[in-house]
C-alpha cells in the first residue's frame, strides 16, 4: 500500500481554484501529494522581530509590508510547505477526490504525522488562541473514536486541538455530564493538556447533532475562539443543545518543544497510535483563526459538484 492505483504518467489533474482566506497555515488537496499546497494561503503577520522580517515558528520569512503574505513567499516550513509523514504503508491514492482528481484513502492501521519540531505555525496555543480545522471526508468505517486531524497527544497529556469523529458520547457544557451519541463530528480543545480534572479523559469538546453518513463526501469543520468550540457540517453550524456551541476556557494548552505532533488519521493514546480513521480524505486545511460561517460555506461550495 502507499502507492498510486494507476500509472501517474497517465493522470491529469483539474485542480480547482480554492478560496485564499487569511490565516491559512496549511492546506492539502491530496491530489496525489502529501505536501501541503503552497501559493493559495495567506497568513496575517503575527510576529515581527524588529527588523521588518516576519518570524513564523522561529524561522525568518519574507519582508512584511503590513499586508497578508503569500505562503510561498516564506522560506520557512512553518507554513505552506508541510509534508505528512506516513506512520505505515496502509494508505493509497484513489481516483475519487474533492479539491483534485484524487483522494487519500486511509486503510485500517494507517495514519500520518508532522513531528513536533516541524509543525511550526500548526502549534496553535495561548490565552487568546483561535483555530479552524476543515476536512472533506468519505467514511468507510463505523468504529468509534476516529481521529481526523490536529495536535492531540493523550499519552503524555499534550492535548491542544483536534477534530474527531464518532465519539461514544457528547458533553453537556454546563455540567460536563456526558450522554450517549454516535456518528457525530467533534471539536476537541484543551487548556491544560491533560484529562479534565476529576475525570479519566478530556471532555471539553463540541458535538454536532447530525450523524455523518458512510460512503458519501461530507465537509466537516471545527472552530475555536473566545472559549467557544463549534462544529460545522457542510458549511453550516450543526447545532446541538448544550454541546454545540460548547463553552469552555478561552485558552489552548502550550505543549512546548516536546509537545504533540500534528497527526492525521490517528493520535497517540497509552503510548501507541490509536483512534484510526477509516475512509478517504479529499482535502484538509488548518487556519489560525475561527472561520466565519460564510467562509465555511464558501469552502463547502468550492467543490465543483457541491
Amino acid at each position: 500500500m502507499g502507492v498510486a492505483m494507476s500509472d501517474p504518467r497517465t493522470i491529469t489533474s483539474t485542480r480547482p481554484t480554492l478560496p485564499a482566506f487569511p490565516d491559512c497555515v496549511a492546506l492539502w488537496d491530496f491530489d496525489r501529494s502529501l505536501q501541503s499546497r503552497a501559493g493559495l494561503c495567506t497568513l496575517k503577520e503575527f510576529g515581527v522581530d524588529g527588523s521588518d522580517n516576519l518570524r513564523i515558528g522561529g524561522a525568518k520569512g519574507a519582508r512584511s509590508d503590513g499586508n497578508s503574505l503569500k505562503v510561498n513567499d516564506l522560506d520557512s516550513p512553518a507554513t505552506g510547505s508541510f509534508e505528512l509523514e506516513p506512520l505505515s504503508e496502509k494508505w493509497e491514492w484513489v481516483a475519487d477526490g474533492v479539491w483534485g482528481d484524487h483522494g487519500l484513502r486511509i486503510l485500517p492501521g494507517g495514519g500520518f504525522r508532522i513531528p513536533r519540531a516541524q509543525i511550526g505555525a500548526l502549534d496553535i496555543h495561548g490565552p487568546n488562541a483561535e483555530v479552524s480545522v476543515c476536512a472533506w471526508i468519505k467514511r468507510e468505517s463505523d468504529s468509534p473514536w476516529q481521529a481526523l486531524a490536529g495536535v492531540w497527544d493523550e499519552s503524555r497529556a499534550k492535548r491542544q486541538y483536534f477534530l474527531f469523529l464518532n465519539a461514544r458520547s457528547r458533553t453537556l457544557s454546563e455540567s460536563t455530564l456526558r450522554v450517549p451519541c454516535q456518528n457525530r463530528i467533534h471539536g476537541h480543545v484543551s487548556d491544560i493538556g491533560g484529562a479534565t480534572p476529576g475525570l479519566e479523559c478530556c471532555v471539553t469538546y463540541a458535538t454536532g447533532a447530525k450523524e455523518i453518513p458512510l460512503q458519501r463526501w461530507v465537509f466537516v469543520a471545527m472552530t475555536f475562539a473566545k472559549g467557544e468550540s463549534r462544529v460545522f457540517v457542510d458549511g453550516r453550524l450543526d447545532k446541538c443543545p448544550e454541546s454545540n456551541p460548547f463553552q469552555t476556557s478561552p485558552q489552548l494548552f502550550d505543549g512546548g518543544k516536546d509537545g504533540a505532533d500534528f497527526t492525521v488519521g490517528m493520535n497517540s493514546v497509552r503510548q501507541q497510535w490509536s483512534n484510526p480513521f477509516g475512509g478517504t480524505l479529499g482535502g484538509l486545511a488548518v487556519y489560525r483563526r475561527a472561520l466565519k460561517a460564510e467562509e465555511l460555506q464558501t469552502l463547502f461550495r468550492s467543490r465543483p459538484s457541491s
